[in-house]
């Protein structure tokens, strides 16, 4: 009872510390916090790499508005999307937009086409359109 007594008086940062310090005593609870903060550090820096690619982190909800690809930067054209991409028979699937695996498409043969279309989960076509030179 005089324990709780005395640690009344202390500011919460200080209990903090102490209940920290004797969760990290446990070797177990030690373990799990390290595993814990690895595994929340590396969804961070996932979700900001692919942000960084598609240039917007809002980039699992809505349509990138430009992505990188083969080093190349492809802008949103501002066309309405499609229902069905342009001369299908001479279009293929070029790359996906990782980590959701939607098409890209792009013309057979070539890696960096000029052009692009996104499969967006909508079931429509994205425009995109090669910005600047090699």
């Amino acid at each position: 009872m005089s324990g709780d007594s005395e640690r009344a008086h202390l500011p919460r940062s200080v209990r903090f510390v102490d209940a920290a310090e004797l969760y990290w005593a446990d070797p177990l609870k030690r373990v799990v916090m390290i595993v814990v903060g690895v595994l929340v550090a590396s969804i961070g820096v996932a979700y900001l790499w692919f942000a960084s690619n598609y240039h917007s982190l809002t980039w699992p909800f809505h349509t990138p508005e430009r992505i990188s690809m083969h080093g190349r930067d492809y802008q949103r054209n501002l066309f309405p999307p499609l229902d069905e991409v342009p001369e299908p028979d001479r279009q293929s699937e070029i790359n996906t937009m990782v980590p959701f695996g939607y098409p890209i498409i792009g013309y057979t043969g070539y890696e960096t086409s000029t052009v692009i279309y996104l499969r967006w989960r909508d079931g429509e076509y994205y425009g995109y359109s090669l910005q600047g030179g090699p």
